[in-house]
């Protein structure tokens, strides 16, 4: 058995999520949504996938940088 990492790529590809890595492939968070559409069918319109947002989020790089 691989690592947690691999086994978990492997995962979501054998669903039809297309990921081969966990920080590029996930960073946008399209594949998030996918991920939830295969837990519960049209969660989230397909249409919706991918649109940006109305306000940009303000990345942090950690749990200790909230105000």
């Amino acid at each position: 058995m691989g690592s947690a990492k691999n086994e978990l790529l492997k995962w979501l590809n054998s669903i039809g999520i297309n990921v081969k890595d966990l920080t590029h492939d996930w960073s946008d968070g399209k594949q998030i949504c996918n991920l939830l559409n295969k837990i519960r069918d049209g969660l989230i319109p397909q249409d919706k996938i991918g649109v940006p947002l109305l306000l940009p989020l303000k990345p942090y790089s950690s749990f200790s940088s909230f105000p």
